[in-house]
């Protein structure tokens, strides 16, 4: 698997093409880490870009808007970041809170091809790639909106790096932007949506806010997965709630760059 790249920078188009040596999570190509490690320490922003994915016989286009955030992506995928261990149903239904451009949709339509999924993404930058990466997905519902426990407008600010925006207050912001937001309670009730078998957070330390949005619904939950940052979340309060809620924490891991933790956390009535 070849992954082909046109970026413009800087007034000039640079090609290039990585080649991942061994398939990882269904053949979903990656970055070598190296090459991530010296990614990550700028800001590696650039216009919107078209990237071409070879798989096979397979050729499909997708867009990025961050060298970085595409290696956070990869790796997130290489690693198995979202991937639940607990079991979940064949058609499930799947809320992706922080849907960025849509990696972990594509990952999630790969292990759940029946499933159906309901997006959520804040930054009016990366919809219109959201909507792009996802455009050949089925049962695929993208709403621009931030994900708390309240409903109405707010501001975002907007990260030097596009996937890391946040409605807190957060370093590194750049310029700040009105947004929608929802509870995700009053979306479940407004769409009749039973349930949500899977429930993954990245909203830069708004999770324990988008569960308490949830109220009684977050007993229809089948498994959370996600990660909460130690300067934007109380990481024992986040595990209390959890845990006082019936849900058993089956993953709760450090991060090699130290700021996140990944988690899974299992309903208990459920699995």
């Amino acid at each position: 698997m070849v992954l082909m790249r046109k970026l413009k920078m800087a007034g000039r188009v640079i090609r290039f093409a990585l080649t991942s040596v061994t398939p990882i999570h269904k053949s979903i190509p990656f970055l070598v880490e190296s090459f991530c490690n010296r990614i990550r320490n700028g800001s590696w922003r650039c216009s919107p870009t078209d990237v071409e994915l070879k798989e096979g016989n397979k050729t499909e286009m997708l867009k990025i808007n961050s060298l970085g955030a595409m290696c956070d992506a990869m790796t997130e995928v290489k690693e198995g970041a979202y991937t639940p261990e607990a079991r979940l149903p064949s058609s499930p239904i799947i809320f992706d809170c922080g849907a960025n451009i849509g990696f972990t949709i594509r990952q999630f339509k790969k292990d759940y091809p029946d499933s159906t999924i309901h997006a959520f993404e804040a930054a009016k930058e990366n919809i219109e790639l959201l909507e792009y990466n996802t455009r050949q997905l089925k049962n695929v519902r993208i709403n621009h909106a931030a994900v708390s426990d309240f409903q109405g407008k707010t501001t975002i600010n907007i990260h030097k790096e596009p996937n890391s925006s946040s409605i807190k207050n957060i370093p590194g912001a750049i310029r700040t932007e009105r947004t929608s937001v929802l509870t995700l309670k009053g979306y479940m009730e407004e769409n009749k949506i039973p349930r949500i078998d899977l429930l993954k957070l990245d909203i830069e330390g708004s999770e324990l806010d988008a569960l308490n949005g949830l109220k009684e619904k977050i007993g229809t939950v089948g498994v959370i997965v996600g990660e909460a940052h130690h300067d934007l979340v109380d990481l024992e309060e986040f595990k209390r709630f959890l845990e006082e809620r019936g849900f058993r924490l089956e993953k709760w891991q450090k991060q090699k760059k130290g700021i996140h933790y990944l988690f899974e956390a299992v309903n208990k009535s459920v699995h």
